[in-house]
């Protein structure tokens, strides 16, 4: 996909060479013990909130759900739904649909929750699944010139969802255009959930409130709400949350707040994702916010060019999930999302499961494993190829849910 959004130009250049990254000093996250962990952890968060993602509502809404259409799929094996979720506060009410796909078992079943790029439609080619109203970006790659939902884009990221091979494994599978929640550009607040609540401008708004990360982390809970409401087939003990690129920061960000996700499945997340933002490589925080400036909050501009005076870096984002399922992916030819990065997270992360009794990450192999995933309740993998969410990352994310008696 030919990239619109605003170029490098101007900015400090991206470091992509290993050679060249700073040595980095991490806070141990089992510092505090096993007694001083939980207030370490709210702290952590805070902290988030404060100066990477932005504080989110913690109420001042009702959120009602209904199950609007369903049918029988792959000769009756499977379901097909749509689940149609209302948000509303006293200035107005907002609307998105769930589409899910889901084995013809009466539960409850694991479910995998993630939002997609450009529309329910474009993640399978049936034409059941309703067009979206909402604004969708340009596809070049897949020759869609984005505006308006069209029927010819039905199926165009088919490739990152494999329906019928994860219901076939017994999963449901659940997703939700990230454009209902809040669209991907500057002026999207406008359009998506923000204006049901106060301080909705980001320009006027306070420096720590939620950026576009933070308001489809908070879609992702609230479709959580949804489906724990009208899903009588979700298992409520095997909930988890996938995403890749930009859904990946978010999907990581929602399970660390969210102690009902039970396992989250962040892949080719990098800067405010999985990885260590002090190591200053590939996407830095001076190039998200100058490219994407209405992902993090505005507080989190006063850290361009100055990682190294963040009070949080991303390996605490992990911590934050434990004693959960966290599986982090990389690509290897993936440099703008510093997979060693990724990886050295995972690894200063591993002390907090081991805190809770848990396996950590153990020993890494040299050279990084491309065949294999690595870790223990704490995981990663990294596939060779670019960035992109592919058959190999599904299987690796399948293996590690299944070793956990999924």
């Amino acid at each position: 996909m030919v990239d619109t959004t605003p170029s490098l130009a101007g900015l400090p250049p991206a470091i992509e060479d290993p050679a060249r990254a700073p040595a980095v000093v991490l806070e141990p996250v089992d510092a505090a013990g096993v007694a001083g962990f939980p207030a370490a952890r709210e702290r952590w968060l805070e902290d988030f909130r404060r100066h990477i993602y932005g504080h989110a509502p913690e109420d001042g809404w009702r959120l009602d759900a209904r199950s609007d259409r369903r049918a029988a799929v792959w000769g009756g094996h499977a379901w097909r739904e749509e689940i149609v979720v209302d948000l509303a506060t006293e200035r107005g009410s907002r609307s998105w649909r769930i589409l899910v796909h889901r084995p013809a078992l009466p539960g409850p079943v694991p479910v995998l929750l993630g939002l997609n790029f450009a529309g329910n439609h474009t993640t399978t080619p049936d034409p059941w699944p309703t067009l979206t109203p909402a604004w969708v970006p340009v596809r070049e790659a897949e020759g869609s010139p984005g505006g308006k939902a069209r029927e010819a884009d039905r199926g165009i990221l088919a490739r990152r969802w494999p329906f019928a091979e994860l219901v076939g494994a017994g999963f449901a599978v659940a997703t939700v255009y990230s454009g209902e929640i809040e669209p991907d550009r500057p002026d999207g607040w406008r359009d998506g959930l923000r204006p049901l609540f106060p301080d909705a401008d980001p320009d006027r708004a306070p420096a720590d409130a939620w950026g576009t990360l933070a308001v489809w982390a908070f879609g992702l809970r609230r479709s959580l709400d949804a489906l724990l409401a009208v899903a009588p087939w979700a298992d409520p003990a095997r909930l988890a949350v996938v995403g890749h690129s930009r859904m990946g920061k978010s999907a990581l960000w929602a399970a660390a707040q969210d102690p009902r996700i039970a396992a989250v499945l962040a892949n080719d997340s990098g800067c405010t994702g999985a990885a260590i933002a002090r190591r200053r490589m590939g996407e830095r925080q001076v190039h998200l916010n100058a490219r994407f400036p209405h992902w993090c909050c505005r507080a989190s501009r006063a850290f361009d060019e100055r990682e190294a005076d963040l009070p949080v870096d991303q390996h605490q984002l992990l911590a934050c999930i434990a004693p959960r399922i966290v599986h982090v992916a990389s690509a290897e030819q993936d440099l703008w999302a510093d997979p060693d990065g990724e990886l050295l997270a995972c690894v200063h992360a591993g002390p907090a499961w081991t805190l809770h009794g848990e396996p950590g990450f153990g020993p890494v192999p040299d050279p990084v494993p491309l065949d294999r995933t690595i870790g223990g309740r704490i995981r990663y993998h990294r596939r060779p190829g670019p960035h992109d969410l592919t058959a190999t990352d599904w299987h690796r994310f399948l293996g590690t849910l299944r070793d956990h008696g999924w």
